[in-house]
C-alpha cells in the first residue's frame, strides 16, 4: 500500500512541477505544446508498439474496443440531446466538455506506473474509438446543430488522422496482432526507455496545461454532472461485474474517469467558438480526475 501511495503522490506531484513551471514563466510560453508534440508523436507510439507487439487479440480486448465505442456513443448522443435548439455557446460547451477521454495523455501514463502491459493495452484499444468520436463525429455534431463555421470535410478529417502518429501506430499495431506478426524482440527492447519516458512528459504536460477555473458557468457545470454521472454508472456496472471484463477490470474503471482531451478548447476554436468556456471546463474536469484516478489506483492496485 505503501509504495501505491508513493506512485500517486509522484503523480500529482510531476503535474503541480508543470503548473509551478508554468505560472513562475520558467519554461517558454510554448513549451506544453512542444512536450505535448513529444509525446503524442514520438513517446506513445513506442509505448503502443511495446505494449502491443507480439500481443493475440484476446475477447479482453475487442471488449476494451467496445467499451470505448460505447461509452463515448451515450455520452456523445446526451451532449447532442443537452444542446439541440441551444445557443451557440451551449452547443460547443456540450459537445467539447461532455464526451471524449484523454485516455492517452493522462490515463495511459498513470496505468503504466500502476498496472501490467496487458491492461495498458486495452487502453490502447479503448482509445482507437474514442479519437474516431473526437476528431470525426464531434465536429461533424456541431456542424449539424449549427454552430460550426468550418464545414465539415471527411478529407480534412482524414489528413488530420494520417498525422495524427499514435493512432497510426495503433491501428498499424493492431493490424500486425490479427495477422500474427511480431517485431523482433531486440527492437522492441530499443524502443522500451522511449515508452517508459512518455509518463513523466505527458503528467508534465498536464501540469503545463492546468488552469483554475476563475468562474463555473450553468452550462459548465450541468456538463460536468451529466459526464459524471454517465460515467459513474458505469464503473459501477463494471465494478459489480454486470459488465464482465476479467484481467482488464480495473483499467476499464480507471479509464472512465480521464480527463476531457486536452484538445478540445483548440477544435472548438476551430470550429469558429471564441469563448472560454470550453477551457474553464477542462479545467475544472481535469481537477476532478486527478483526484479521482489517483484514489482509484490507490484502491484498485
Amino acid at each position: 500500500m505503501f509504495e501505491v501511495w508513493t506512485k500517486t503522490a509522484g503523480i500529482i506531484v510531476i503535474i503541480a512541477i508543470g503548473y509551478l513551471l508554468k505560472k513562475t514563466k520558467f519554461l517558454p510560453a510554448d513549451s506544453a505544446k512542444l512536450l505535448s508534440k513529444l509525446s503524442l508523436n514520438v513517446m506513445l507510439p513506442f509505448v503502443y508498439i511495446s505494449n502491443l507487439n507480439g500481443r493475440t487479440i484476446s475477447r479482453d480486448l475487442i471488449n476494451a474496443l467496445l467499451w470505448g465505442l460505447g461509452i463515448d456513443a451515450v455520452l456523445t448522443a446526451a451532449a447532442f440531446l443537452l444542446a439541440r435548439k441551444k445557443p451557440k455557446e451551449t452547443v460547443f460547451i456540450m459537445q467539447y466538455c461532455v464526451p471524449g477521454f484523454n485516455s492517452t495523455g493522462y490515463a495511459l501514463p498513470v496505468l503504466q506506473m500502476f498496472a501490467s502491459e496487458y491492461e495498458v493495452a486495452s487502453l490502447v484499444l479503448f482509445n482507437i474509438p474514442i479519437s474516431f468520436f473526437f476528431f470525426i463525429v464531434t465536429p461533424l455534431l456541431v456542424d449539424v446543430l449549427g454552430a460550426g463555421e468550418e464545414k465539415f470535410s471527411l478529407k480534412a478529417v482524414g489528413h488530420n488522422m494520417i498525422r495524427n502518429v499514435a493512432a497510426m501506430a495503433a491501428l498499424l499495431m493492431l493490424l500486425l496482432c490479427l495477422l500474427h506478426i511480431a517485431l523482433p524482440d531486440e527492437l522492441i527492447t530499443a524502443f522500451r526507455p522511449l515508452a517508459n519516458a512518455n509518463s513523466a512528459v505527458a503528467l508534465l504536460t498536464m501540469g503545463l496545461l492546468f488552469e483554475f477555473p476563475r468562474r463555473l458557468p450553468k452550462e459548465n457545470l450541468k456538463a460536468l454532472a451529466v459526464r459524471l454521472v454517465i460515467t459513474l454508472s458505469a464503473a459501477l456496472l463494471v465494478w459489480f461485474d454486470m459488465i464482465p471484463f476479467g484481467a482488464i477490470k480495473n483499467a476499464m474503471i480507471i479509464v472512465l474517469f480521464a480527463p476531457i482531451p486536452n484538445a478540445s478548447p483548440s477544435l472548438a476554436l476551430y470550429h469558429g467558438y471564441e469563448g472560454d468556456k470550453v477551457a474553464f471546463g477542462v479545467s475544472l474536469n481535469m481537477i476532478i480526475s486527478v483526484i479521482a484516478v489517483s484514489f482509484l489506483c490507490t484502491v484498485l492496485f
